[in-house]
């Protein structure tokens, strides 16, 4: 013993202080949104919408067997809590907090045996304030944010005490992060390189850069795995070739396609089923080729302006993402406290290497060069309507770099065991591949294996079986007019900027979909539409004489003379939606060209088989 904090009774004071702490200080900052007078972006209250409300519907797709568009990573990891407590928000914003405070723990814990103690301080602070008012936002981000603190403290750790393995596993790390969330693919290769930039041109140094490499790349891999189980790769496929396309024409977006004929008839022949994803990213690639062949300089002019945005929304980022100055320097004491602490105990052996590390400062700063390098690269595979997605990048990095230098004063204090003299690296081969199968095999069982039980144990509502066609419907319904498909609205949609939907007014059309409560919003009589519900934003609802309930804008439908109580039968079930077409001229391609105001509403029964219920009888 060493006083009342040696052993194991200053381990649990630390843990139970940094719990506490953090969760106090995320607590404090978001609860004020807690209310449904908050909006943002993401998030009304604790109700998610947007991305937000995707992501948990797609979580939720997951269970039920569906396949779900783009990354499932962050989606298969939410089907845990949501099997468990169902779409239960408190639950999930809990969640996010409580893995947030777990991560900065499990990031001392990694770091609190470094050789600059001033270091470590200083960026365990900064991560302890990263992103707190956005954690109750159920976006892939916060998960992504939660992977590279971790990540971060096994490459500084790493670097440190010149440990291979540990710097592998950080690597793998990121890559999986950037499969969470892809905002800077391109550090993968950079950073890899840091063998070969300390070590110089050896044969020993390429062979490392190949293993950090491939360790990269194994975490960005699991996008792909997870993929293969949960998710349709052809809507992925397409819109990375049309990010690149607009790229190509001088950077004009991602939705210049639509002015590209040979394109656009391509993507109506998918929405028809005619062509596979595939096939259309491909011919978008050929075409953006040929452009680039035909064009060069416009390439030039779009990589150029994205550039030049990146540079611009520098500012823009870090005023998103304001530093809660009062709570860095609470944790600032803390940490160093509990630093303090640590060191009174007998878990630091005082052993010395043979001599100072000289090389301490050059592997962190290459690391660093070879990181922002990376970021500046990821640009131009971003193109200019990205690169407002790498804000994550940019704080971590500026977390990394504000870290390191203002610790150059200051000595460094104790020395660390294992610790090998000269330049060289630790490396245990046998580790290396313990600690890499390790976590990559926790990796499959939490975001792989587990979603896939609870998939086969979920309980599911029965899906339709019965065809759902124009001819069916009108029969089922005893229609007299003929009934637009959704297919045809789909088509449509395509065609933009013709035919105008304003030509449907008053026609029948169906639309198949998932009822969600979280994406429908309770409308009462002569409201209309607030602004801050920016999931409608693209259709501005009118004031209408009676009340009802509007989905959102990828499902176009209003429930006249209803409430969210009348709906809950439906609750994610896959119902069909009947009802007359609400148009209106459309400015621009994504502008919200038509509602359909449901007059009937079929649902299947326990054998799949379609039953009808008027709306008004709801």
């Amino acid at each position: 013993m060493n006083g009342m904090f040696a052993g194991k009774l200053r381990n649990v004071f630390i843990l139970i202080t940094l719990t506490f702490l953090l969760a106090g200080a995320r607590l404090y900052t978001l609860w004020p949104t807690f209310n449904d007078s908050y909006a943002e972006s993401f998030r009304i209250g604790i109700t998610p919408i947007n991305d937000g409300a995707d992501w948990v519907e797609r979580a939720q797709s997951i269970l039920e067997g569906r396949k779900t568009l783009y990354r499932p990573l962050f989606s298969a990891f939410l089907t845990i809590p949501i099997f468990i407590f169902g779409i239960n928000l408190p639950c999930l914003v809990s969640l996010m907090l409580l893995i947030n405070v777990a991560a900065i723990i499990l990031a001392w814990y990694i770091l609190k045996e470094d050789l600059h103690a001033p270091f470590i301080i200083v960026f365990l602070a900064l991560i302890s304030t990263w992103r707190m008012s956005y954690l109750g936002d159920m976006m892939t981000e916060n998960l992504a944010v939660t992977i590279f603190i971790v990540a971060f403290a096994l490459i500084i750790r790493g670097l440190s005490a010149k440990k291979f393995h540990l710097l592998a596993c950080g690597y793998l790390l990121v890559g999986f992060g950037q499969a969470v969330r892809p905002w800077d693919v391109m550090t993968m290769a950079t950073i890899s390189l840091f063998p070969v930039a300390y070590l110089g041109f050896r044969k020993k140094a390429a062979l490392l850069s190949f293993i950090l490499f491939m360790y990269a790349l194994l975490g960005f891999s699991f996008n792909f795995t997870v993929s293969q189980s949960f998710s349709t790769s052809d809507q992925d496929k397409i819109d990375r070739a049309v990010y690149f396309y607009g790229q190509v024409c001088g950077g004009r977006g991602c939705n210049w396609w639509i002015f590209d004929r040979e394109i656009k008839d391509a993507t109506l022949r998918n929405a028809k089923g005619e062509v596979s994803g595939g096939y259309v990213a491909n011919l978008i690639y050929k075409r953006a080729f040929k452009e680039l062949k035909k064009n060069p300089m416009n390439f030039l002019n779009g990589e150029l302006n994205s550039f030049i945005m990146f540079l611009k929304n520098i500012p823009i980022v870090y005023a998103g993402n304001k530093i809660y100055f009062p709570w860095f320097l609470v944790f600032l004491s803390a940490f160093f406290v509990i630093d303090r602490l640590w060191q009174r105990g007998p878990a630091v052996p005082d052993i010395a290497p043979a001599s100072p590390d000289r090389y301490f400062y050059k592997r962190h700063a290459l690391f660093i060069l070879l990181y922002g390098a990376g970021i500046f690269l990821s640009v131009l595979t971003i193109g200019a309507v990205g690169v407002d997605r790498m804000w994550l990048s940019l704080e971590i990095f500026s977390y990394y770099l504000i870290s390191l230098t203002v610790s150059i004063p200051f000595p460094r204090g104790r020395n660390g065991a294992g610790i090998t003299a000269g330049r060289d690296f630790l490396i245990d081969k046998r580790l290396l591949a313990l600690s890499g199968g390790a976590l990559a095999s926790g990796l499959i069982i939490l975001f792989l294996a587990i979603p896939f039980v609870l998939q086969k144990a979920y309980h599911r509502y029965p899906e339709i079986r019965d065809a759902v066609t124009s001819d069916s419907i009108q029969k089922a319904l005893s229609l007299r007019e003929p009934v637009v498909s959704q297919e045809e609205l789909i088509l449509d949609i395509i065609r933009w900027p013709e035919p105008t939907f304003e030509t449907l007014n008053g026609s029948w059309a169906y639309w198949k979909t998932v009822y969600r409560p979280m994406k429908a919003l309770y409308l009462d009589t002569r409201q209309g539409l607030y602004d801050r519900k920016w999931q409608f934003s693209k259709w501005h609802l009118m004031p209408m004489d009676f009340p009802r309930v509007a989905f959102d804008d990828r499902n176009p439908i209003i429930f006249p003379y209803t409430d969210m109580k009348k709906l809950e039968r439906f609750n994610n079930r896959s119902i069909v939606v009947v009802g007359q077409v609400i148009g209106r001229k459309r400015l621009f391609f994504t502008h919200q060209g038509f509602m359909i105001l449901a007059r009937y509403i079929g649902y299947p029964d326990s054998n799949g088989h379609l039953q009808w219920i008027a709306v008004r009888d709801l």
